[in-house]
């Protein structure tokens, strides 16, 4: 089946084209698809009765369009919503019938694209929708910002929606750029137009009177009906928030227009449009007076990790998920920060051989409950893998005279074995003292099987013993 082979995909184009279309008037109105590739969203809108006042048009290599065409004549399922397979081919036209056009032009040959739409039939004067789903960003500098000016030049009237990769400078972007260079899918666009401003200016620069940009993080949660979002979060076990929205916010969705536009684009009334008389917007900055640290040290840059205070002046990091050998990951190394007054330095960390191993669990946490030992408990490798259980963390100090900056750590099991107070994450665990004893407080979080925990442990630490407390009249027993 045809498909949009875009690398992070969350389905904002049927978003965008419903709400539009719901508010086009009888007037006839185009959607024009730059690089559209095998996208399969006209026969999706087609099916479901969305484009009955819109023409379709198609844009992408001549040999992508040659693919999709054969594609379409041969799957009884796309002829059927096209009407048959008897479209017309000539010149650039790979296939056509009344209310799609399939073209195959290199987009970057503007004088061949405007002759191929004319021969089509396009007329420009239409209220028009241009999309470009990761297209831009894969054309050299120079002519993806020629097809945006020839494009306001063109379209009297149009929006033009773009959505495609930012922010190279981080981590996860440089990641990322690695991943589309790897694929032979260079991100030209990155290095020069970083992020929702440069893009905005971009377009503004180009003819286009009026600019919005947000990243899919703003779109997920403003724009996504709530049924929508509901349906999707039920679809499997799913607790990477962090990373979705890492990866969200390296994605924006562009919307720039020209003429009448607001009209007849209602959804993009809820995003800030700016025009090019407006100043640049400048991300605010916030000020503490608290010592700072640099965020680019080694081992910092990671989120689902727990940090604790193992001795005065020295933090001991555990687990979470970062940047490990150049790529994003499960961290199975350990951190330590040493303060000198206001000079922070990273520590080293040994790990002594006892049999156990971390395993890179995420969202644990980690109590200190003497000067030289603390206990994690819970955590997870995924949604489906939360039996990682409670591990002891030993500390002695380094005897290499080389290294004494350098922490020695012993994981071991506790015996006798603990109970289903450990088989959770993002919960909380506190030291608390009872009569003289010693208890580890765990509170919360979730399961594998319960998106919220309500229930509450007291776990004694010496005895390893754990009494439930899911009522208040359990505490009163």
């Amino acid at each position: 089946m045809l498909h949009r082979g875009s690398w992070l995909h969350p389905g904002w184009l049927p978003t965008v084209l419903r709400y539009q279309e719901m508010q086009t008037s009888a007037a006839d109105s185009l959607i024009l698809s730059f690089g559209a590739g095998f996208d399969s969203l006209y026969f999706r809108l087609k099916a479901v009765g969305l484009l009955s006042c819109t023409v379709v048009y198609e844009v992408d290599f001549p040999s992508v369009a040659s693919r999709k065409a054969a594609l379409i004549k041969g799957t009884k399922d796309l002829a059927m919503v096209v009407g048959g397979v008897g479209g017309r081919e000539s010149g650039a036209m790979s296939f056509a019938v009344e209310d799609y056009k399939l073209l195959g032009v290199d987009l970057s040959e503007l004088s061949k694209l405007e002759q191929a739409l004319k021969e089509a039939g396009l007329n420009p004067e239409v209220p028009t929708m241009l999309l470009a789903e990761v297209v831009l960003t894969y054309m050299e500098i120079s002519r993806s910002d020629a097809l945006i000016q020839w494009a306001a030049q063109h379209f009297p009237c149009a929006q033009f929606v773009v959505y495609e990769q930012m922010h190279p400078e981080d981590p996860f972007g440089r990641i990322m750029q690695q991943h589309f260079s790897r694929l032979n899918s260079v991100l030209h666009t990155l290095a020069q137009y970083p992020d929702c401003e440069a893009q905005r200016r971009r377009f503004l620069q180009r003819g286009w009177a009026k600019c919005s940009v947000i990243d899919m993080n703003e779109f997920y949660a403003g724009f996504l009906p709530e049924d929508e979002r509901r349906r999707v979060q039920a679809l499997e076990p799913f607790d990477e928030y962090e990373e979705w929205h890492l990866k969200c916010s390296h994605y924006f969705i562009l919307a720039a227009s020209k003429g009448e536009e607001l009209a007849w684009t209602p959804l993009f009334s809820k995003m800030p449009a700016f025009s090019a008389d407006d100043p640049p917007r400048v991300a605010g900055s916030i000020s503490a007076s608290v010592c700072t640290i640099d965020s680019e040290m080694t081992g910092l840059r990671r989120y689902g990790h727990h940090s604790v205070l193992i001795k005065p002046h020295v933090v001991l990091t555990t687990g979470g998920f970062g940047e490990q050998d150049g790529r994003h990951c499960r961290l199975r190394d350990f951190h330590v920060l040493i303060t000198d007054e206001d000079n922070w330095r990273v520590g080293s960390v040994r790990m002594e051989k006892s049999g156990n191993t971390w395993g890179g669990r995420l969202f644990h946490t980690v109590t200190c409950v003497s000067g030289s030992q603390a206990l994690a408990v819970g955590g997870r490798m995924s949604p489906t893998n939360a039996d990682l259980g409670i591990l002891w963390l030993r500390f002695s100090e380094s005897t290499t005279a080389s290294d004494p900056d350098c922490v020695v750590v012993e994981l071991v099991s506790p015996q006798p074995a603990e109970d289903l107070a450990s088989s959770r994450w993002r919960h909380t665990t506190t030291e608390v003292t009872c009569q003289g004893q010693k208890y580890l407080f765990i509170y919360g979080g979730r399961s594998a099987v319960q998106p919220v925990l309500g229930d509450w442990y007291f776990l004694h630490l010496e005895e390893f013993s754990c009494r439930r407390v899911s009522t208040p009249q359990d505490l009163e027993e």
